[in-house]
């Protein structure tokens, strides 16, 4: 099997995002990203690749699951990176992240509904937290190794397991999303370093 860190390296999606939420599964990871009921299938990744094009604004999700946790795997128009969604899968629970979109990798994690952690692989400037930043410490930030492949095997370590590219092509819970709403940022007195979509 490929490992996913490889498939990343060899291919350049413009968006491509995954979420590992801790003891939530199937349905219950698609609800949370807005999901209806009525709109979920069950998918082969040739299947799914069909809804592409054919299915208006919004991304693709596919769902499946780990020892411990749920995950959500947008291919196509990630939007997982919303504060929204973010929320919503990581209330009373621990949702943790990786995205590349438009060649910017982010890696991050909440809990109960708040930011715990987020940061680009472009450097440690651009750490924000709100508490113990263990991801960070795990992305080997000062290596030579891809940032993809630095992010992705952070969140691997952190949810013990590693996705290949066939786990994600296989017969999936998939649906279309339509686009997410943003959630209104508050205004902040102070000024905050910009690290784009995914904080």
């Amino acid at each position: 099997m490929e490992a996913l860190e490889e498939f990343l390296l060899q291919n350049t999606p413009e968006s491509f995002m995954i979420t590992f939420t801790r003891s939530t599964f199937d349905a219950e990871i698609a609800h949370r990203y807005g999901a209806p009921e009525s709109d979920i299938e069950t998918l082969s990744g040739e299947e799914a690749d069909g809804l592409i094009g054919r299915s208006g604004p919004g991304s693709l999700l596919r769902v499946g699951s780990i020892p411990g946790w749920g995950f959500g795997y947008e291919p196509y128009g990630a939007q997982g990176w919303n504060e929204k969604i973010l929320s919503a899968l990581s209330a009373e629970t621990e949702t943790v992240f990786f995205s590349t979109i438009s060649g910017r990798t982010t890696v991050g994690r909440w809990m109960n509904s708040r930011m715990v952690e987020s940061f680009s692989m472009d450097g440690p400037q651009t750490l924000h937290h709100t508490g113990p930043a263990t991801l960070f410490e795990q992305a080997d930030m000062e290596s030579s190794r891809s940032g993809k492949a630095r992010g992705l095997s952070a969140v691997h370590r952190y949810v013990g397991a590693s996705l290949s590219s066939e786990d994600l092509n296989t017969t999936l819970l998939t649906t279309w999303l339509p686009p997410v709403p943003l959630k209104p940022r508050k205004p902040s007195a102070t000024p905050s370093q910009d690290l784009g979509p995914a904080i």
